[in-house]
């Protein structure tokens, strides 16, 4: 029997999270492209690690890319555990994919729900 599970994320986590990756994308690959002037104290931060520790702001960014990647990894495993059918499977790879734990930690806490019940 499988399951049709599927809970989505709050629209603010997508703003959040994908647009801290863009920010990071941006700072490490085309650090000429951001306004600087228009975040304050933070764009002035932002600048600094741009120009002055720019491989480590490469290495963050691939290493959040790595995270989200095995996340989704793991909310594919998880559904296949839980009898998730396949559409649905798909939605929380790419939901995982994009938000990362958040989305992860609401497939969690149905496969615990679950558990429970059994």
């Amino acid at each position: 029997m499988t399951d049709n599970f599927f809970q989505a994320s709050n629209p603010l986590w997508y703003i959040a999270c994908d647009g801290g990756i863009l920010k990071l994308t941006i700072l490490a690959f085309w650090p000429n492209l951001m306004p600087y002037e228009y975040f304050g104290i933070w764009g002035q931060f932002t600048k600094n690690l741009a120009y002055n520790h720019h491989h480590l702001l490469v290495f963050i960014f691939w290493i959040a890319i790595f995270l989200h990647i095995f996340e989704a990894i793991i909310a594919l495993r998880l559904c296949k555990k839980l009898n998730i059918d396949s559409t649905n499977t798909c939605r929380w790879f790419i939901q995982t994919l994009l938000l990362g734990y958040v989305s992860l930690g609401i497939l969690r806490k149905y496969a615990a729900k679950k558990r429970r019940q059994l």
